[in-house]
């Protein structure tokens, strides 16, 4: 009989771990591929469209703990990036810079207003750190999930 319990324990004990050694943890409703579908940089004296050609385009690829953007005009062969970490707390959407075009925005933290509605994705708010000085930029973007 006590060999037939330490069995049955041991085989609960190697499912369990056979099991848990695919659990990667749990998903969020970002993890994935985006594309933006618009979006508006609001400066203090003109307000930008986004994308503002029909040659535009951008990406933004989320895993559990880090986001890449990449913006692309293939008629003047600019591109535009940056990546970093991400949190999502609630409805706030909050982007660490790590990497960027623009160097001067490495190492910024962005906080951001974050709505999912399906395989919308919407997120709006002042560009610049919560402390910083200087004019009030607002972004407001809207973003589709790239089907797998």
């Amino acid at each position: 009989m006590q060999t037939m319990k330490l069995k049955h324990a041991l085989f609960t004990v190697i499912v369990l771990t056979f099991s848990l050694s695919f659990y990667t943890g749990p998903s969020n409703e970002l993890e994935g591929t985006w594309e933006m579908v618009s979006g508006k940089l609001i400066l203090p004296d003109q307000t930008i469209e986004m994308p503002r050609t029909e040659f535009e385009s951008a990406i933004k690829v989320l895993n559990k703990t880090h986001f890449a953007t990449v913006h692309q005009d293939t008629s003047t062969n600019e591109i535009y990036s940056n990546a970093g970490t991400y949190t999502l707390s609630d409805e706030t959407y909050i982007e660490n810079l790590e990497y960027a075009s623009v160097v001067e925005m490495i190492g910024k933290t962005y906080y951001f207003k974050s709505t999912i509605d399906g395989d919308k994705w919407t997120i709006s708010g002042p560009l610049k750190e919560s402390d910083e000085q200087g004019p009030e930029w607002e972004v407001y973007e809207v973003w589709k999930k790239v089907k797998d």
